[in-house]
């Protein structure tokens, strides 16, 4: 099967949607990546993402997963003086 590899390249993509003004907030930044080829492979093959069924049962919607990534994304363009 396909996979995604918008991870790789997640922080390029995101300063893009932070600089056309679509994501303002943290919270505006997870809600975009359930847009993403990313997110629905979150459920596919979760265990190639490190999820857990655990996580899937305290989270159903992977907010902290996405929440998490989001950042480590944005810490990468915070250390290259991007924002």
């Amino acid at each position: 099967p396909i996979e995604s590899r918008f991870q790789e390249n997640m922080a390029n993509a995101l300063n893009a949607e932070i600089a056309i003004g679509n994501i303002m907030s943290e919270k505006d930044a997870a809600d975009w990546l359930r847009y993403t080829y990313l997110f629905v492979r979150f459920f596919r093959t979760p265990q190639k993402f490190g999820i857990t069924a655990s996580e899937f049962n305290d989270d159903p919607t992977l907010e902290r997963k996405r929440r998490e990534l989001v950042n480590e994304a944005a810490q990468k363009l915070n250390t290259a003086r991007l924002i």
